[in-house]
């Protein structure tokens, strides 16, 4: 389910589109969502990867989990909720498999199109191409101004979700307001840090390979903070900035290395291709087990702190996963 929504008090802020994923009731015979829109697949992957205009057309027809406006699971009266903030140049289902993941374990999940979108396809077909002006540079200062907007767009969509819970006639009563969380990837993962420093209805965050923030301010929320090998070029320069914040957190925080992780791992992407060349190969069994440990782990985190019910892999690393380094808890 997708919605375009409108914040009037920001006037310099398009309308943006968020989808929706959430407990379904299941039903055969219904055709599956396009994984992306096959309109802006091909160029949203050549902005990710060397391989792009192949990795585009495996997006042009690849099918998702999902079903367009399913009905909503019964077997709960409200589900907690989990908000994505994408990457530079990203797109709102960038991190589908999540998503789709955490959906089936019970929680509605709200992905945005911030500003800084590679692009977005409204109702009527419009496609807005929306890329940030951002440089290269890790340390340019449009990037806290870029967080800010990201930030705003997750508070006015927790607004509307309140409203919605109000008198929407899918979601009334079924949002469980109480318990929001957020994970984000690369800027969007330093997003979610700010969000919990700015504003308490978000609970819990979870940063993949955050960057584009030197100078986070602690909170109180619960933190997992994930980051790639020595190969991942944002995780060597943002690490020294997410250890400082984790450092100044008091409790409910962890963070750890993945070895030989690159920073197109904590997305789809290991999903449709090998990162590593130049040229198309198919997935390879490492980058598999990144996603699957990232999986496991956040909604470990998020079953943690939302629902209130502890696995205990947050424990420490997971003796399957040798990968795992440098494991940070408190």
């Amino acid at each position: 389910m997708s919605r375009l929504l409108t914040d009037s008090s920001r006037t310099n802020r398009r309308p943006f589109i968020v989808s929706i994923w959430y407990p379904a009731v299941a039903s055969a015979g219904v055709w599956l969502n396009n994984y992306m829109d096959p309109r802006i697949a091909v160029g949203y992957a050549q902005n990710m990867v060397t391989s792009g205009s192949t990795v585009g057309s495996i997006y042009q027809g690849v099918r998702a989990f999902a079903q367009t406006n399913a009905a909503l699971s019964t077997i709960q009266t409200n589900f907690p909720i989990v908000i994505y903030s994408h990457g530079q140049i990203g797109v709102r289902t960038e991190n589908t498999a999540q998503a789709e993941n955490l959906a089936s374990q019970g929680y509605i999940v709200v992905g945005i199109d911030h500003n800084g979108a590679y692009a977005s396809v409204y109702p009527n077909g419009t496609i807005i191409y929306d890329i940030d002006p951002a440089t290269s540079s890790y340390t340019d200062p449009i990037y806290a101004s870029l967080i800010l907007t990201k930030v705003q767009d997750i508070q006015f969509v927790m607004d509307e979700l309140a409203s919605w819970n109000r008198s929407d006639p899918f979601f009334q009563g079924h949002l469980d307001l109480e318990h929001i969380g957020a994970f984000g990837w690369s800027l969007g993962g330093a997003t979610v840090a700010k969000l919990c420093a700015s504003d308490s209805r978000c609970q819990a965050a979870v940063s993949f390979d955050g960057g584009g923030s030197t100078s986070m301010a602690p909170f109180n929320q619960a933190l997992l903070y994930v980051y790639g090998g020595t190969g991942a070029p944002v995780s060597v320069f943002f690490k020294p900035y997410f250890l400082s914040l984790f450092n100044r957190l008091t409790n409910n925080a962890c963070m750890f290395g993945i070895n030989g992780a690159v920073h197109g791992d904590f997305s789809d992407m290991p999903l449709a291709c090998d990162q590593t060349q130049s040229t198309y190969f198919p997935p390879i069994a490492a980058q598999l087990r990144v996603a699957a440990l990232l999986r496991i782990y956040t909604l470990s985190f998020f079953n943690k702190y939302l629902k209130g019910q502890d696995d205990h892999v947050l424990d420490g690393p997971l003796p399957d996963y040798p990968e795992i380094q440098n494991y940070l808890k408190k």
